[in-house]
């Protein structure tokens, strides 16, 4: 199947307009940026709990509020038979304060002598004293960490997972509060990430993101010449910017999904560019002409091929998104405006980098 037949459109003559659009765009994410102070990250990289539900019956709007309300968390539903939900709270990041009382004590060579003592003076809550009192000791004890001599990495670990801890059975047990008359459910899994945890994930996305871009530049290099290389990272870091931009816009939420749906964009638009970039090669073989000329030709040529891959891959991601519910909102918008900047960055972005390269 042919849509486009015999086109001649000239888009290489409007590679300058696509230039200052992509930038005002990523410049206006950027604005929104430090407007909303940040990425809204999710709590798989800002630390949290999040647990999954299945109810026996479906919740209605007012159960749903209940939840919010009570917990201060959000929900979001899984599927369609409003029965199986995700509901997840980020856990904001307390024991930074803790960390600054625990260095001020050591600076001060203080010597905490009772339990009472350490957790009136970290402002930790009494309930969690028996647990604190499993974990630490006031002097060296097998198997347990010395509140006044061990290394503050540690002793800041520790605390931070009893602090977490106890979060999560407050959260239990309000939600059993809830609905122990009402409607029965089964918690079918518990996701605990602490606030350390969640900041190295987050350094983690990004190094995955860094060395796939690598791995792309080498590849290209060693297929096709390095100056392709160069057009498709352009492209696909353009791509990246965009998708990141409609995130820092209307402060959607990025999780793990969105960094799986980001490197999945890398492979869609690499794809993409590889066949306009073998296209380009194949007729410069053949055929002369200016390059600009020549790159107008092999865009025409893919034209059909990369219109019809679009538009049923986004297809396919739309029903997802209408679907899926909302626990795969977020992914499904990131792959439909990566689907969209992919298509447009193979043709506005990857090939005329190569020929404004070329010329210089």
């Amino acid at each position: 199947m042919q849509l486009f037949k015999n086109t001649n459109y000239n888009f290489i003559s409007f590679r300058r307009i696509a230039y200052i659009i992509s930038s005002s765009i990523i410049l206006f994410g950027l604005i929104f940026y430090f407007i909303n102070g940040g990425f809204n990250w999710g709590i798989d990289f800002q630390g949290g709990i999040k647990l999954q539900v299945k109810f026996d019956k479906a919740l209605e709007l007012k159960d749903i509020e209940t939840i919010r309300n009570s917990l201060q968390a959000e929900v979001k539903s899984l599927g369609n038979d409003g029965k199986v939900f995700v509901i997840q709270r980020k856990l904001p990041n307390f024991i930074e304060n803790k960390e600054i009382l625990l260095k001020k004590a050591r600076k001060e060579n203080k010597i905490f002598k009772s339990y009472d003592e350490i957790l009136t003076y970290l402002n930790l809550d009494k309930n969690i004293e028996e647990d604190f009192k499993k974990y630490f000791s006031l002097e060296n004890m097998d198997k347990k960490v010395n509140i006044n001599t061990a290394p503050l990495v540690l002793i800041k670990s520790k605390i931070s997972n009893l602090m977490t801890n106890d979060i999560v059975k407050s959260f239990q047990d309000t939600l059993s509060n809830i609905f122990k008359d009402k409607n029965k459910y089964i918690i079918e899994g518990t996701s605990l990430v602490g606030p350390s945890i969640g900041k190295k994930y987050q350094s983690t996305a990004i190094y995955a993101l860094f060395f796939a871009l690598i791995g792309i530049l080498i590849y290209i290099s060693l297929r096709f010449e390095f100056i392709y290389s160069i057009g498709a990272i352009a492209a696909l870091i353009h791509d990246i910017l965009i998708t990141l931009t409609v995130f820092a816009i209307f402060h959607l939420e990025i999780n793990l999904p969105v960094i799986v749906a980001l490197l999945t964009l890398i492979g869609y638009s690499l794809n993409d560019t590889i066949v306009v970039d073998d296209r380009i090669r194949e007729i410069r073989k053949f055929q002369k002409g200016t390059l600009g000329d020549l790159i107008n030709i092999a865009i025409n040529k893919t034209l059909s091929r990369t219109f019809l891959t679009s538009l049923t891959t986004f297809v396919v991601v739309l029903s997802l998104f209408i679907f899926s519910g909302t626990v795969l909102k977020e992914f499904s918008i990131a792959f439909l405006v990566g689907i969209v900047t992919g298509t447009y960055s193979s043709i506005y972005i990857a090939a005329p980098i190569v020929l404004e390269f070329t010329k210089k």
